[in-house]
C-alpha cells in the first residue's frame, strides 16, 4: 500500500498548510521527508491564512487583505521581516500566534493567579496577603510574551481579543504590579515587568476596557464597574506634581512611564464617562496606523520607511518573534512565539504621526475628579487647526467651543518631536483661564487641567481631559471575514 510519504511534495505541503501550526510541527518530526516538505514558508501562510479569525475593526477590510499585507511585509522590496531568521521563521510565528489565540486566556489567567493572589483590595487600602512570589525567567517571559501578543493583535485588526475576560484577569494583577508597598518591590510593574512591557499592559488595559464598555452599550446592557482601582492614588499624585516612592521616579519620569500612566489615566476617564450618557471611542473604530502603510511609494520621508520604499533599519508593523519556554511537566524548551518585533517602532511611530496631525474635528471631554461617578463636563466637538509650523512644533487653535462653563477658545502649542509628543493648550473663557497639559497616545490625548500661574501657585490638577478623532465614536465597527 502506497505511504502518504510518496506523494508528490507540492501535495504534501497542501496537506500540511490545512493544519494548525502545531500539528505541522508535529507532523515535520515523524520523517525527513515530510520534515523537508513541511519546513516550508508557503506551508505557514497556509495554516495562518487558514485559521485566521474574524477580524472587527476597520483596519482591514478583510482576512485576505490583512493576509496581502503581510505578504508584501514578509517578501516584498526591501523585505523588513528578513532581517532575522527570513520569510519562513515569521510565517511560522504567525501562524503560531493564531493557533495560540484560542487558549491565551487560560494561559494568562494561569500565569497571573500567582501575582494576582498576593495582595487584596480593601476599601482603598492595598493588603499584602501572603509573601509575594519569585517568578522564574520563564514565568517572567512568558507572560510578557502574552500581553505582548494581546497588545498587538489590535493592531492587525482583532479588537476582541482584548475582551472583558482578559480585563478581569488584567484588574486583577492590578494591585500587585502597582502596588507602593515596599515587601512588593519585586514584582511591581517598573521592576518585574520590563522593557516596553509596562506600555504593552497599558495599552491592553485601556482597549480592553473600553471594548467591553462599547460593547455593553451597543446591546443595551450595564456592567458594574469596580469601585477601586489600586493605580488610581498613583495618577492622581503624579498630576499633582508628586514624586511616588523612592526608586519609582526614573520609571515615573521616563517616556515609557509617562505614556503608561496617560493610558491609565485614559481608563479612569473613561469610566466615569461610561456612567454618564456619553460615548466613548470604539476601539473598532480607531486606526491604528497611518495610511503610509499602505502607499506603493515614498516622499522624502525616510523615517516611515516600508517595505513599498524604504530605508528605515526597523519594522514599523509588530509581528511575533519567536520565544523558547520551559512547559510545566514535560521535559525540554519549547518553541512559544510572543509578539513584540517592531511593537516599540510601531507605538513610537504611531503616537508622533498622530502628534503631527492634530487637526480636523475632534470630540472629549473632561472630568472633575477621578474618583468612580465623578462629575462629567459636556461632549466637546472642536475644530482644530495648525498655525507656525516650526520642524516639530507647531501651534495649535480652535474656537467657538462650549461646555457649561459657557463659551471658549483654544490656543496652544505642540510637540512632535520623538521625545515630547506634547500637546499644550489653554482653554480661555471670558472670566478665567485653564491650561490643559497632556501626552498625545494611539488612544488620543490625555493629561490635567490647571490654572496657570500666578494665579494659582501649586501645580495640582483641578480636572482631567480626554481627547479623541471625530470618527472613532460609533456603536459598531466592521466585522470581517
Amino acid at each position: 500500500m502506497p505511504a502518504i510519504t510518496d506523494l508528490p511534495t507540492e501535495l504534501l505541503q497542501l496537506i500540511a498548510g490545512r493544519c494548525t501550526a502545531l500539528d505541522i510541527l508535529a507532523l515535520s518530526r515523524t520523517c525527513r521527508i515530510l520534515n523537508d516538505a513541511c519546513n516550508a514558508a508557503a506551508v505557514f501562510r497556509m495554516s495562518f491564512q487558514l485559521y485566521l479569525p474574524k477580524l472587527t475593526s476597520a483596519t482591514f477590510e478583510s482576512k485576505a487583505a490583512l493576509v496581502r499585507f503581510m505578504d508584501g511585509y514578509v517578501d516584498g522590496p526591501n523585505k523588513p521581516c528578513q532581517r532575522n531568521e527570513g520569510p519562513r521563521m515569521t510565517w511560522l510565528c504567525l501562524a503560531m500566534a493564531v493557533a495560540r489565540l484560542p487558549g491565551v486566556k487560560a494561559d494568562l489567567e494561569r500565569l497571573a493567579e500567582p501575582i494576582a493572589s498576593t495582595v487584596k483590595i480593601r476599601g482603598n487600602l492595598t493588603l499584602t496577603m501572603r509573601r509575594p512570589p519569585q517568578l522564574s525567567e520563564d514565568t517572567k517571559a512568558s507572560l510578557q510574551g502574552l500581553i505582548a501578543l494581546l497588545s498587538t493583535l489590535p493592531i492587525w485588526g482583532y479588537t476582541t481579543a482584548c475582551n472583558s475576560g482578559i480585563s478581569a484577569i488584567l484588574d486583577n494583577l492590578c494591585p500587585s504590579l502597582f502596588s507602593l508597598s515596599p515587601d512588593l518591590n519585586t514584582i511591581r510593574i517598573d521592576q518585574c515587568i520590563g522593557g516596553e512591557n509596562p506600555l504593552q499592559f497599558a495599552f491592553c488595559l485601556a482597549l480592553s476596557k473600553l471594548e467591553t464598555w462599547c460593547q455593553s452599550r451597543a446591546h443595551r446592557s450595564t456592567i458594574e464597574l469596580p469601585v477601586t482601582n489600586s493605580y488610581l492614588t498613583i495618577i492622581k499624585k503624579i498630576y499633582d506634581g508628586n514624586t511616588l516612592y523612592q526608586g519609582y521616579d526614573k520609571f515615573q519620569n521616563s517616556w515609557i512611564g509617562r505614556q503608561t500612566h496617560t493610558l491609565l489615566l485614559i481608563e479612569l476617564v473613561a469610566r466615569n464617562i461610561y456612567y454618564t450618557s456619553q460615548e466613548v471611542p470604539n476601539p473598532r473604530n480607531i486606526e491604528f496606523f497611518g495610511s503610509w502603510y499602505f502607499e506603493s511609494s515614498q516622499e522624502d520621508d525616510a523615517e516611515h520607511g516600508t517595505w513599498m520604499g524604504a530605508t528605515s533599519l526597523r519594522a514599523r508593523f509588530p509581528l511575533p518573534t519567536p520565544s523558547l519556554v520551559t512547559i510545566g511537566g514535560k521535559k525540554g524548551r519549547y518553541f512559544y512565539p510572543f509578539a513584540g518585533d517592531g511593537w516599540w517602532s510601531w507605538y513610537t511611530t504611531r503616537v508622533r504621526d498622530l502628534a503631527r496631525e492634530v487637526e480636523g474635528e475632534w470630540c472629549g471631554t473632561f472630568v472633575y475628579s477621578l474618583l468612580p461617578g465623578a462629575r462629567v463636563g459636556p461632549p466637546i466637538i472642536i475644530s482644530f487647526y495648525k498655525t507656525n509650523i516650526d520642524g516639530d512644533t507647531y501651534s495649535l487653535e480652535a474656537s467657538d467651543g462650549i461646555d457649561d462653563i459657557g463659551p471658549f477658545s483654544l490656543h496652544g502649542e505642540v510637540n512632535a518631536s520623538p521625545v515630547a509628543c506634547t500637546v499644550r493648550l489653554r482653554m480661555q473663557y471670558s472670566s478665567m483661564t485653564i491650561e490643559w497639559q497632556g501626552l498625545v497616545t494611539p488612544l488620543g490625548v490625555c493629561g490635567g487641567c490647571y490654572i496657570p500661574e500666578p494665579q494659582m501657585s501649586a501645580s495640582r490638577a483641578i480636572g482631567y481631559f480626554w481627547l479623541w478623532k471625530k470618527e472613532w465614536l460609533g456603536e459598531t465597527g466592521n466585522t470581517c471575514n
